[in-house]
């Protein structure tokens, strides 16, 4: 089963990385893994796209 989300871009490129990363810890922890993520929407909104399994 995929299942995608959608996060805000805020701050500087760190921060947008740490609030990925901070997705795919508590998305793992439910036993889902990162697929594929995209910027999108003049890069103001990221969407994640994870996997179960």
């Amino acid at each position: 089963m995929y299942l995608t989300k959608i996060i805000d871009r805020v701050g500087n490129i760190e921060m947008v990385a740490q609030s990925i990363d901070e997705m795919c810890n508590k998305m793992d922890k439910e036993g889902y893994s990162l697929v594929t993520y995209q910027f999108y929407a003049n890069n103001e909104k990221i969407m994640l796209t994870f996997k179960k399994g």
